[in-house]
This record gives C-alpha cells, sequence and structure tokens, in this order.
C-alpha cells in the first residue's frame, strides 16, 4: 500500500472512531466504536493534518469531560513522543480559548446548554494569557505565534485551525460537512510520522 493510501486508510479509521464518539465531523463510511479515549486523543495528536488537528480542538469543544485523559496521554507519551506530547498541549490549549471565544454561539450549535467548562491545564506552562483575556482571543493569538516559532515547517496556519475546529463542530451539528473537509480524497498536508519533524 504506497504512503498516501495508508495516510487516507488512517484518516478515515480517525474519522469513524470521532463518529463513533459522537462527532461526525469529519468525512467517513461507517462509525465504529472509538475505543479507549486515551487511545483517541494520543492517535489524533499524531496526526500535522490541518483537517485531523482541528478534529481534535472540536472534540473537546464537543465533550468537555475529554478533557480528564489528557494528563494521562501526556504521561503515557511525553518521554517517547515529546513533539506529538507538544501538538497535544497546544491542541488542547486552542479548544480551552475557542471555547471563552464562543461561549455563548456553541449552545446554538448542539441545541444544548453551555457545557462545562474546559480547565486552563497548560497556560501557565506556556506563558499564555489567561483563558477569559479577552474572550479568549488575547490567548488564541498568542499560542499562534508560539506554535509557528517553534514549528516553522508546520504544514498548516495555526490560527486558521483553530477557526476551522469551529466550523467543523457548526457544521456536525447542523448536518452538513464543513468548507473544506467535505471529501476526504481532496489534497491535503500530509500527516508526519507519529513523532515527525516539528
Amino acid at each position: 500500500m504506497g504512503g498516501e493510501a495508508r495516510r487516507m486508510g488512517r484518516q478515515g479509521d480517525l474519522a469513524a472512531r470521532l463518529a463513533g464518539f459522537g462527532l461526525p465531523v469529519l468525512v467517513h463510511d461507517h462509525p465504529q466504536e472509538p475505543g479507549d479515549l486515551r487511545d483517541l486523543l494520543r492517535d489524533l495528536a499524531c496526526s500535522r493534518d490541518p483537517r485531523i488537528r482541528a478534529a481534535l480542538i472540536a472534540l473537546w469543544l464537543a465533550r468537555p469531560d475529554t478533557a480528564q485523559a489528557v494528563p494521562a496521554v501526556l504521561r503515557q507519551i511525553e518521554a517517547a513522543a515529546p513533539r506529538t506530547a507538544r501538538r497535544l498541549r497546544w491542541s488542547y490549549q486552542a479548544a480551552v480559548y475557542l471555547q471563552r471565544e464562543w461561549r455563548h454561539t456553541i449552545p446554538l450549535f448542539t441545541g444544548e446548554p453551555c457545557r462545562a467548562e474546559l480547565p486552563d491545564l497548560f497556560g501557565a506552562e506556556l506563558g499564555l494569557p489567561g483563558p477569559d483575556d479577552l474572550h479568549g482571543r488575547a490567548g488564541l493569538m498568542e499560542l499562534a505565534d508560539l506554535e509557528r516559532a517553534a514549528d516553522p515547517r508546520a504544514p498548516y496556519d495555526p490560527g486558521a485551525t483553530y477557526e476551522s475546529a469551529v466550523e467543523l463542530l457548526r457544521a456536525a451539528w447542523l448536518g452538513r460537512p464543513a468548507a473544506g473537509h467535505e471529501d476526504q480524497g481532496e489534497p491535503a498536508a500530509a500527516a508526519g510520522p507519529a513523532d515527525g519533524a516539528g
């Protein structure tokens, strides 16, 4: 199987597992049992594909209860895969800020009252603003700058990926594909190795 076929197969597997978790944010054939939440978070964080990054952020926005698994995942991967651990921290922190920025809009997508607040696990560690500073916007801008400086060759723009996560969530709850996410066969930035450069 060629590299592109493997990438597409892996992306399809992640999409189906997300759908099995109640979050159909990427195109898939059939929902699958998502399996262990920690494994799902780790596998999503391994990818440098911007669509997978956005889907990981969207998962935390839709299911704040999944935040409880983050410290355990980091303990599991920190030593062997520090770059994956770094992407996991960045993605989670983006979700924290986006939740504050969109706190009044997300319930309109979901049709449910505002869900539990994501705890700010990494803001102080990363030297970022508090989650309520400018309703999360200050943190998002500084996080994007931090990502660009730390990973200048990343195959995505961090700020655009953050906003794409909200669009994915909106589209999932409204039942139509998000712009740029309609077909997994479209050209996309290749996913890096499990702990590839960046």
